[in-house]
């Protein structure tokens, strides 16, 4: 899942990637820079930076500019994330058209579905052709997107 990718990193950089880090505040520095404040598991702990790249969500970013900037904290705090939920569902191999399988597996990455096509599903992902183990022998695991800004109201089914 999600852990992948930075275990990955980590495993390749080593002590250079610290994981379990929440990032808490940030700071001008006295010295052209930052300092950043982090929850870790060791306890709070700060860091000098000459920079700071940021990926997380706009609302969590506004908490954490606030000190240095309202305008901008002001600013991230508006943007709208349309409500879309993910649903994994999964099947036994022979559920799937034979037409849709190569050498028993479903080719690909997954598929988009337009909304001309009368679907509530968003997209598809074919997590047991992309990840290895994904599901057990003999099905197939699909990870559905549902919601988005043309249906919000979907995330609030049943």
């Amino acid at each position: 899942g999600l852990a992948m990718l930075p275990n990955a990193i980590a495993s390749r950089l080593g002590s250079k990637v610290k994981l379990s880090w929440k990032l808490t505040s940030i700071t001008k520095a006295d010295n052209q820079g930052y300092v950043l404040g982090y929850e870790t598991p060791e306890g709070l702990v700060s860091v000098q930076a000459k920079s700071v790249i940021m990926t997380i969500p706009s609302y969590v970013a506004s908490d954490i500019l606030r000190p240095l900037s309202i305008d901008a904290a002001d600013a991230l705090s508006k943007f709208y994330y349309p409500p879309v939920a993910a649903v994994t569902v999964s099947y036994p191999k022979e559920a799937i058209r034979k037409e849709c399988l190569i050498d028993g597996e479903l080719q690909g990455f997954g598929q988009l579905h337009p909304r001309s096509q009368g679907v509530e599903t968003l997209g598809t992902i074919y997590s047991s052709s992309l990840f290895p183990n994904r599901a057990p022998a003999g099905r197939v695991l699909l990870l559905n997107y549902i919601g988005g800004s043309t249906n919000t109201g979907i995330v609030s089914k049943d």
